[in-house]
């Protein structure tokens, strides 16, 4: 696993990270060395006091991470997130009804990443 730059790396404290959303990381990672894809990149652990929910920082562990994406190939995409789906599945639901998704890739061109993220 790599990371985009320092601050990642120093975001990426598993003493302050839900253990479970170690366990999806790590696992990805080996996923994806075992099927020779490219290396997972840290771009940013979400933090919820970085994002400003709770003032102090490391009040609430982090329960997501974001990953870099425009190097993937759809296909890898897709067996990333059928690994994921079967081995780490989300229980919560959305204020809208929906299940909620372990993996979740999203946005365009520069901004496409992957989110991970735990109940």
């Amino acid at each position: 696993m790599q990371f985009k730059n320092d601050e990642a790396k120093n975001q990426w404290d598993v003493t302050h990270i839900y253990p479970r959303l170690v366990m999806m990381v790590e696992g990805l990672d080996a996923f994806c060395k075992k099927n020779n894809f490219p290396e997972i990149v840290i771009t940013d652990v979400n933090t919820p006091g970085v994002h400003g929910v709770n003032s102090d920082h490391y009040a609430i562990p982090a329960k997501a991470v974001d990953l870099r994406a425009k190097h993937l190939s759809a296909y890898q995409l897709a067996m990333m997130d059928n690994y994921m789906t079967e081995n780490f599945p989300r229980k919560g639901m959305s204020p809208k009804g929906y299940q909620l998704r372990s993996f979740y890739a999203h946005g365009t061109a520069e901004t496409f990443h992957i989110h991970l993220s735990c109940d």
